[in-house]
């Protein structure tokens, strides 16, 4: 998720109305189009981020015959 900030005033039939100043939390691809689309910036570094999955294992438990 990543923060951003409106430099302008609109709407959006996915979050409704905005204003200059409000801030929206939203996924990497919304945020990318409005800062392209030049309706807001970033609110905070984008700082990469790592995501670390870890499998366990977990034994299956069995019915006896």
């Amino acid at each position: 998720m990543v923060n951003v900030k409106f430099i302008t005033t609109g709407a959006n039939s996915a979050f409704g109305g905005f204003s200059t100043g409000d801030s929206l939390r939203c996924g990497e691809e919304m945020a990318k189009h409005l800062v392209d689309f030049g309706v807001a910036v970033y609110a905070e570094a984008r700082a990469p981020v790592a995501v670390v999955v870890v499998a366990a294992e977990v034994p299956i438990k069995r019915k006896a015959k």
